[in-house]
């Protein structure tokens, strides 16, 4: 059967069609369509993330009132709802600017310890929640002070564990920090993230970081909060020099993986420990049925000089302190957790107590989550101090430091303050001051919110002008700077509060507050005299790292 030719008319209707399909602004090439579909998304994303930080903000001072039970839940699951959402936003914002190459990585001076220290304590709330157990683990070789991108590291630990704690029923997760390599200049940090849930399959681990996700990488075939953040995750390594993976041990779980390249301050002596001098030489037993938690408590502990030894349960603690007063090199202190299965904390406390011969030991107690009236129970019995895991360092080394200071007895403890980190913070927040300035009152509100959720008070000015006669008549530790102002704009503040600073030590930290710093704004911060810079809406988690690394002669 032969086929009929087309006629002229059917030829030049298929060329004006094909015409048609080419000329510019009619259909987008592939490459364009990519582009504007990411540029629309952004825009998309960068709209929402005003309404979510409203919701929290709401929600968080809701939960501060008197709710009924139910109504406390309901809050609870809006606001956990919300982070959720804020998270997948943000990181579709980053991926985007990934893709479009408008994302650039920061090089401040960090340091690392606190930097993770303040994301495992972000994330124990969700873990305990599951009734997980989450530990930190620095080994003592890893230096502290590093320059690079703390907040994008932040963020790709926080997407691994997030991620873990989604995949673990029960058991530990274990945040756990090794040199990788190191030279003069620069280190090698490789970052592990392990929990003890069933593991992914071969089939599912190897499509993990692949994007488009298929079928089976994660149950089906979809682009959800997970993969947004995986994804994000694998460029952000690549950004920071390194690599990325995951392993599973069998019936052991898997461990998220990878390795970033940092420069070393150039500061003498490379780390940020602090040795307290009443901490050295002190003997100190830790009782946790948990390897992980035993073996990060005595890194701490060995780096501020003590002499730690563990047990693994309460049985053992007890021949261990009878065995050291009998041997005349009783405990000094003995750090407690109060979840423990054979023996629990406070049973094993009482035991102690009961001792005369272990009197002289000073017993401090950790929980994963304190009960309502239960700091009164622990210090009528002589608990010295009673923390909430996970436990800063510089709060567990301050803790540890004022209960030998105290050098008192047990029968005394009863009616000495007891230590917690309410009482801790309250000493730090009598001693801090920070100077927020902006003129949006939103803005103002959040930050005032975000300051007081991790412990500190501020002051409220409303432009930049208002700053330099704040600093006149009053001194701060450091000043949150909106860059955007009616009157005197951020940039101005910061630059004239430089020209005042003729003295040496009289360098404030200021931080600006901008809804976006790509390249060029990120400069003219640096530039106008600024030390750092943090998104709006302000996130607790990124407050509490500039907080902490500007303040830390504070504490």
């Amino acid at each position: 059967m032969k086929m009929r030719k087309p006629s002229r008319l059917e030829k030049t209707a298929v060329s004006r069609r094909s015409k048609k399909r080419n000329r510019p602004g009619v259909f987008a090439a592939p490459k364009d369509f990519h582009r504007q579909a990411l540029h629309s998304l952004a825009d998309l994303a960068s709209e929402i993330r005003g309404p979510l930080n409203t919701l929290q903000t709401v929600n968080r001072s809701l939960l501060e009132t008197n709710l009924a039970p139910v109504q406390r839940e309901f809050t609870e699951k809006s606001l956990a709802s919300a982070d959720s959402l804020l998270t997948l936003v943000n990181d579709l914002l980053d991926y985007c600017r990934v893709e479009e190459g408008k994302l650039a990585l920061a090089r401040m001076n960090f340091d690392l310890r606190t930097t993770l220290e303040d994301t495992a304590r972000l994330l124990a709330v969700r873990a305990r929640e599951k009734g997980l157990e989450l530990g930190l683990l620095v080994h003592h070789g890893v230096p502290s002070l590093l320059s690079g991108d703390p907040g994008r590291l932040r963020q790709v630990l926080v997407n691994f564990t997030r991620l873990a704690i989604q995949h673990t029923a029960r058991g530990e997760i274990l945040i756990q920090v090794t040199l990788e390599k190191e030279s003069g200049t620069r280190a090698e940090v490789h970052f592990a993230v392990m929990n003890s849930g069933p593991g992914l399959s071969p089939v599912r681990q190897a499509r993990l970081f692949e994007f488009p996700p298929r079928p089976g990488a994660f149950g089906k075939r979809r682009w959800g909060g997970a993969e947004v953040g995986l994804t994000l995750s694998q460029k952000l390594v690549e950004r920071m020099g390194g690599k990325i993976g995951v392993e599973r041990s069998h019936r052991q779980g898997s461990t998220f993986w990878f390795t970033a390249v940092f420069r070393k301050q150039r500061v003498r002596g490379g780390t940020s420990r602090i040795s307290p001098q009443s901490l050295q030489g002190q003997r100190v037993l830790i009782v946790d049925e948990q390897p992980a938690s035993r073996q990060a408590l005595t890194e701490q502990l060995h780096g501020w000089g003590c002499l730690p030894e563990a047990a693994g349960g309460g049985r053992e603690a007890l021949v261990k302190l009878c065995q050291a007063v009998e041997d005349r090199t009783p405990y000094s202190l003995a750090v407690l957790s109060k979840e423990m299965e054979e023996m629990d904390g406070i049973t094993l406390a009482q035991e102690i107590r009961r001792a005369p011969a272990l009197s002289g030991t000073l017993l401090v107690l950790l929980t994963s989550q304190g009960n309502r009236g239960e700091g009164k129970l622990v210090q009528d019995m002589g608990v010295a101090a009673y923390l909430t895991k996970p436990v800063k360092s510089s709060q567990l080394r301050d803790c540890l430091a004022l209960a030998v200071s105290r050098k008192k007895s047990p029968e005394e403890f009863a009616g000495a303050p007891l230590i917690t980190r309410y009482f801790l913070a309250e000493e730090k927040k009598r001693r801090v001051r920070v100077l927020i300035a902006s003129n949006d009152v939103h803005a103002q509100e959040v930050a005032l919110q975000t300051l007081q959720t991790i412990g500190y008070g501020a002051d409220v000015v409303s432009h930049g002008s208002e700053v330099l006669t704040a600093l006149a008549k009053a001194s701060y530790d450091l000043v949150l700077m909106d860059i955007d102002h009616p009157q005197v704009d951020g940039m101005a503040a910061a630059a004239a509060i430089r020209r005042q600073e003729i003295q040496p030590g009289q360098h404030i930290p200021i931080v600006g507050m901008t809804p976006q710093v790509p390249g060029k704004d990120r400069q003219r911060c640096l530039e106008a005299g600024m030390d750092d810079y943090i998104l709006k809406p302000v996130q607790a988690i990124d407050l509490a790292d500039v907080l902490d690394r500007f303040l830390s002669e504070a504490d």
